[in-house]
């Protein structure tokens, strides 16, 4: 009898070992984008944007959000928002990230995309153009985007930038 009951215990065992291993995996597929998915919005708590098409879901960390080209690994756009609160403008602050480097950095003229003001500080990154925008978020809190290897210019960097929409309150 008690051959019989440690029989049955063990079998339970395996079958909840193995209930618990066929929970454990990865069942995120991922699509191919098409046609209807070309654009698809993505929402974090302080921001929301529209993903361009060939580009993979964003990832996030406590300070910013890392999206990136599926076919080449160094096209990154960067949004980074975490406690940036100053009684300084945006024009300033982006001002001082190039004097902390001048041979390296380079501010250039505002740039209005989508519903607001992005003030560009250009630097090579693997040999190529590369850009650091930053904005206004609300009264006292900004943020910036860094693009590397593309420009303010190019579509995928219009369409993230173009539709953020920033919530303070959650930053």
């Amino acid at each position: 009898m008690k051959r019989y009951v440690r029989v049955i215990a063990l079998i339970c065992a395996l079958m909840m070992l193995l209930s618990l291993a066929a929970c454990g995996g990865d069942t995120k597929e991922t699509e191919a984008p098409t046609e209807e998915s070309a654009v698809e919005l993505t929402d974090f708590g302080w921001v929301k944007f529209e993903m361009p098409e060939g580009w993979v879901d964003a990832e996030e960390s406590p300070a910013y959000i890392t999206v990136r080209e599926e076919t080449d690994s160094h096209h990154v756009v960067k949004l980074f928002a975490y406690d940036y609160v100053t009684g300084e403008s945006v024009e300033r602050i982006a001002e001082e990230d190039v004097a902390g480097d001048p041979d390296r950095y380079t501010l250039d003229k505002a740039v209005e995309i989508g519903e607001r003001t992005w003030y560009p500080v250009r630097f090579t990154f693997n040999g190529n153009d590369s850009v650091r925008m930053y904005t206004e978020i609300d009264s006292g809190h900004y943020c910036y985007a860094t693009a590397f290897e593309m420009t303010e210019s190019d579509p995928a960097v219009q369409t993230i930038l173009g539709t953020a929409g920033f919530d303070a309150s959650k930053i």
